[in-house]
């Protein structure tokens, strides 16, 4: 506590002393900086929520400087906030932040320099770290099951656009590290992770066929010539139901998923591919349109886990037959 209390001194200090003009405020903010050398301490030493404190004042003194000095360079501040945040795996504020310092360092330092900074390496660390989590728990198991031409989930992600990509990026790395709970918030994180992966796979194949039509008619413009597909449109009927009620939807929606676990009519590899897309358009449709039924659909774990597989394994697949 002592040195967390001396530490703040020292930093107040050092905010001080830029709006006074003792130290030169261009001097501390590209690359070397004395706030950034408590910001590393901190981070060192896991003092996560510290070290954003550091670097959010350091970027309010940006801020108030700019009033008279003109525009200043904010890239390190803002990675430096969106690298803390990540490690503390809030990602929905961590990754925009640091996409954000990228900008500034393009803007103000110009593409070349901007590509030596750490904003851009993260760029790059993410791609990595997406496609190590992707191979480690879906894309290992979906090779078991079809023939893919991808080596690995990096390979398959770079058919993404960085929009699609970074959808992908916060579904995967958050459903990695949130918990399993019964609170309304987890529940509904759990329930829109599993939404925005069968999105996903829509939007992807829109953007692919150039077409806006319904999903199912997407399969059957990109997989024409698949085998599985024979039994995706004979099962078809159990994607889509009718409903009045929440209650009576659920009941329909845990009926359909029932049969699809059942045989349907063709060889191991087609039914794997066939049943992993039914499933897929079928909580497509259902997330679309209940959305008060979360708490129905991520009530059991087990459950969950296996039909967020199957969407996943979907755009994968989707992705590794998009090559030429």
């Amino acid at each position: 506590m002592e040195a967390r209390q001396r530490l703040a001194r020292l930093h107040e200090s050092v905010c001080n002393q830029a709006m006074s003009g003792s130290i030169r405020i261009e001097d501390n903010i590209i690359d070397r900086s004395i706030w950034n050398n408590y910001g590393r301490v901190l981070i060192g030493a896991k003092m996560y929520s510290d070290a954003e404190q550091i670097y959010s004042d350091m970027l309010e003194t940006i801020q108030a400087l700019e009033k008279t000095k003109g525009e200043l360079h904010k890239g390190l501040p803002t990675y430096n906030i969106g690298l803390v945040q990540f490690l503390q795996r809030n990602f929905d504020e961590g990754i925009p932040n640091i996409l954000e310092a990228y900008e500034h360092d393009v803007k103000r330092l110009g593409p070349n320099d901007a590509k030596n900074l750490f904003a851009s390496r993260f760029k790059k660390d993410l791609n990595a770290l997406v496609g190590s989590e992707l191979d480690a728990r879906f894309f290992a198991d979906l090779r078991k099951s079809t023939s893919l031409r991808a080596r690995s989930s990096i390979d398959l992600i770079q058919g993404l656009t960085e929009t699609e990509f970074l959808l992908f990026a916060r579904i995967i790395l958050s459903d990695a590290h949130i918990k399993f709970r019964k609170d309304t918030y987890t529940s509904v994180i759990l329930y829109d992770n599993l939404r925005n992966l069968c999105l996903l796979l829509e939007v992807f194949l829109k953007r692919r066929t150039r077409m806006d039509e319904s999903i199912g008619s997407l399969l059957n413009l990109v997989f024409d010539k698949e085998g599985w597909l024979r039994l995706y449109n004979m099962h078809k009927r159990k994607t889509r139901f009718e409903a009045t009620t929440v209650s009576e939807a659920v009941g329909k929606f845990d009926a359909n998923l029932k049969f699809l676990e059942g045989t349907l009519g063709g060889s191991l590899e087609e039914e794997f591919l066939a049943r992993v897309f039914l499933t897929t358009v079928l909580v497509r449709h259902f997330t679309s349109h209940y959305f008060d039924a979360y708490p129905d659909l991520i009530k059991n774990q087990v459950l969950y886990k296996r039909i967020l597989k199957r969407a996943a394994f979907s755009v994968l697949y989707s992705l590794d037959r998009s090559g030429p």
